[in-house]
This record gives structure tokens, C-alpha cells and sequence, in this order.
């Protein structure tokens, strides 16, 4: 389980996302679930107790490890494998080496997650769209995938650039992510 403070994309100045993985409702899926408080400090609070609880929890079993704010979250735009499959704009977060995209940033399940492996594993992350049968976006990127290539396009060069900078880490680091 994860939490993080929501605020940015719920438009709730007293909001957190809690990410839950793998329950019996969700069949193997992260599921999310956004609280509010009309006091920050209510909110604050949780937090810290979740947090807490998740470091009891892992001392005993996985050894001193805490929860995190997600490596990045944002709007991108995504395509299918077919040149013939259109831009959909996603909201993307990338939690250790999970890269999931929902519909909306508060729907409840991913529609998709995307697992990022090592590049000494075939994974890669490039600049531009590699498939020649598409027109290229502006800010165009392609996750580079041992079954796949997924193409994705940011909205401006910043977001492009911090795209491109935290899968780039996610890829080029050999130890293992806290998922």
C-alpha cells in the first residue's frame, strides 16, 4: 500500500491518494482511493499514521522500508500498437517501476500497467516515435518494452523532459524499486 498528498490533481487542498495493490475486489489490480478533509492537519495525520503502519509492517517482514510520493504523475498523451489507433490523453503515474495510466486521476483502477524492467533486459526509453507508420507528436516518446513499444506524447517540452528523465532512471537502475 501506498499513500501520497492528492491535492495537485483533485482539486482539494486537504486530499491523498491511497494506492492499494492486489485486493479480492480488484482481481489483481491497484486499486485507488482518494479521502479529503476539510482540515489539512486531519489529512496530515492519516498520512503519517499509514506511513507508520506500513514501516511496522515492513521491519517485520522486508526489513526498514517507507512509503513514497509516486516518481511522477501527469498528463500524457498515449496511442495502441496500431498505426490506425488514435491520441488519447491519460493520466499516468509512475510508482517505482510500475507505470500505470488511468482515464481519469481519480478513477478508482489503472487501465493499463506497464512493468519497467532494466535496459539490460530490452528496455529503453527514446526520444521521438519509432514506429515510421505514425506522424510524429511534438513531444513524442517511446517506452521500449521486450513485448512491446508504447508510444506517448507530453504535452510541453518540461513535462517532456521529466518524462524522459524519470523512466530514464527508473530503466538505468539495477536494484530493484520498492513497488
Amino acid at each position: 500500500m501506498n499513500a501520497c498528498l492528492a491535492s495537485v490533481f483533485t482539486n482539494h487542498p486537504h486530499s491523498m491518494q491511497i494506492a492499494v495493490p492486489d485486493t479480492p475486489v480488484s482481481s489483481g489490480r491497484t486499486r485507488n482511493i482518494f479521502v479529503y478533509s476539510e482540515k489539512g492537519r486531519d489529512i496530515i495525520e492519516w498520512l503519517v499514521a499509514i506511513r507508520h503502519a506500513r514501516q511496522e509492517f515492513l521491519k517485520l517482514s522486508a526489513g526498514d522500508m517507507l512509503t513514497k510520493d509516486f516518481s511522477k504523475a501527469g498528463y500524457l498523451q498515449k496511442t495502441g500498437p496500431n498505426a490506425s489507433h488514435g491520441w488519447k490523453k491519460r493520466w499516468f503515474v509512475l510508482d517505482g517501476r510500475k507505470l500505470r495510466y488511468y482515464g481519469h486521476p481519480l478513477d478508482p483502477f489503472e487501465l493499463h500497467e506497464i512493468n519497467i524492467g532494466h535496459n539490460s533486459e530490452g528496455y529503453d526509453i527514446i526520444d521521438g516515435i519509432t514506429d515510421g507508420r505514425r506522424k510524429a507528436p511534438q513531444y513524442g516518446l517511446t517506452l521500449k518494452t521486450p513485448g512491446r513499444d508504447f508510444y506517448l506524447n507530453a504535452m510541453s517540452i518540461p513535462e517532456f523532459e521529466s518524462w524522459m528523465e524519470a523512466i530514464r532512471t527508473v530503466i538505468m537502475t539495477e536494484d530493484d524499486l520498492v513497488d
